[in-house]
């Protein structure tokens, strides 16, 4: 039996240290509960967002806290905090380790926070990481609306295409592309990331691939086209 609960810890107040005192006090008395009605086998929806979170550390000890106690993060949700690229160390250890315990994440939502084009291409990277190892279903990623804007999404999308990353842009996390249901890559994110010149608003699914590795055609275009037919709006979802 798995037992999918949800911590909701979202617009708390929370910094750091006031996530560690939690964690402390609170996160060991949940975890034995969702534990013991899972007989071990236990999922959870993590909400942190609308918080005060800034560094690694906290969030860090935070996970490794649900890794130890053999409950698996399905969702972690921590858009509008104040993390930078720095707290991407205790996101991406957690995608590295989560998955050889069976406890593989499968929604981050990082939307409005402090990440550059650098932090978010190492979640990318990780994900790539994580499906090569051990094949599982794509990672969802909200990661747009950064403070400050990140300068140039599509570059980062074509500079990770280069390497063999690939990232489906997609309008929500249930799209199916009509004809041929979701795209089969390690990380699909939400085509808000993207401005809308780059998009045709309500209408297309854009997937990212390297062209000279997948096609070795010599055309420098990092992306090619589907025809979706009608999305959703951008909220957090």
């Amino acid at each position: 039996m798995v037992v999918a609960e949800t911590l909701e810890w979202s617009d708390s107040l929370l910094t750091d240290e006031a996530l560690e005192q939690r964690i402390r006090k609170d996160l060991q008395v949940f975890l034995v509960k969702v534990r013991s009605e899972g007989n071990g086998n236990a999922e959870c929806a993590v909400n942190l967002s609308g918080n005060d979170l800034q560094g690694p550390e906290a969030l860090q000890g935070f996970l490794k806290q649900f890794r130890d106690g053999d409950v698996r993060i399905t969702t972690l949700r921590l858009h509008r905090n104040h993390l930078d690229d720095k707290a991407i160390d205790a996101i991406v250890e957690h995608m590295h380790a989560a998955p050889r315990l069976g406890q593989r994440l499968s929604e981050l939502h990082l939307s409005d926070n402090h990440l550059t084009d650098v932090g978010i291409k190492r979640i990318i990277r990780a994900a790539h990481d994580v499906q090569e190892k051990r094949r599982c279903r794509p990672l969802w990623l909200r990661a747009e609306n950064q403070r400050p804007h990140i300068q140039d999404p599509r570059g980062v999308l074509d500079s990770l295409a280069e390497e063999g990353m690939s990232v489906c842009l997609l309008p929500s996390k249930e799209f199916q592309v009509p004809g041929k249901g979701r795209p089969d890559v390690p990380v699909h994110m939400h085509r808000a990331f993207v401005p809308r010149s780059d998009q045709i608003w309500s209408a297309d699914v854009w997937v990212s691939r390297s062209s000279s590795k997948a096609n070795g055609s010599g055309n420098n275009s990092a992306w090619h086209h589907h025809n979706g037919g009608k999305g959703t709006g951008s909220n957090d979802s």
